[in-house]
């Protein structure tokens, strides 16, 4: 990682503790029973101005910026945003998930630093599970409900062993299955390694029933 990217990060996570701190101050000040979230909010929107990165991606939470070559920056823009960062460096380690490397060392982080990764296809759907884009959504919401119902479900795949690790790897961190179908392509990515992986992990049911 460049000099220049270390030092961004680091202004960053200053930023945020003090931009948070004063947030707080002014809405006690104003309100001794203020929202939470508007405190996270004001404050976001303030670490959002320090950054001069070309805009690849905006969701609803989190907005995603080009840091350089290899390296993807993600900055949440509300309290849903920090909760999706903290389950998704919670699963860097998994196969199926964009490697994530560093985070604000907040208990929610404000950022996190992530593989680049390219646009994925239903093809490449395919490529990886063996699966028809019917039978890879069929997989994700009608696996998952089965057997999170305790009844029986087959995986018709010829990869069956990788296609019921990912089902495993869905129901073991309480994954949305919609938000993963083969119509929301835009969450997965091809990683350095050429491998299908989700790059939007963050959305499990728990933060769903929070924040949705």
């Amino acid at each position: 990682m460049e000099k220049e990217t270390r030092q961004l990060l680091t202004k960053l996570t200053k930023e945020y503790k003090k931009y948070y701190r004063e947030e707080k101050e002014k809405f006690v000040k104003l309100n001794h029973c203020f929202d939470q979230c508007e405190v996270y909010e004001s404050a976001l929107k303030r670490l959002l101005k320090l950054v001069k990165l070309p805009i690849i991606g905006r969701g609803s939470s989190r907005i995603v910026f080009r840091l350089d070559e290899n390296l993807v920056l993600k900055i949440a823009m509300n309290l849903p945003g920090l909760a999706q960062n903290k389950i998704e460096y919670g699963l860097r380690n998994s196969e199926f998930v964009c490697n994530t490397y560093l985070k604000d060392q907040r208990e929610l982080p404000a950022w996190l630093v992530a593989d680049y990764c390219t646009k994925a296809f239903k093809k490449h759907i395919k490529e990886q599970f063996n699966m028809t884009p019917y039978q890879f959504d069929s997989l994700l919401y009608d696996g998952k409900y089965k057997l999170t119902h305790g009844k029986k479900f087959k995986i018709r795949s010829q990869n069956s062993e990788k296609a019921q690790k990912f089902l495993k790897f869905i129901i073991d961190n309480d994954l949305q299955p919609g938000d993963l179908m083969t119509h929301r392509m835009i969450n997965y990515g091809i990683n350095p390694r050429g491998k299908l992986v989700i790059v939007d992990a963050g959305l499990n049911e728990k933060v769903y029933n929070d924040y949705y």
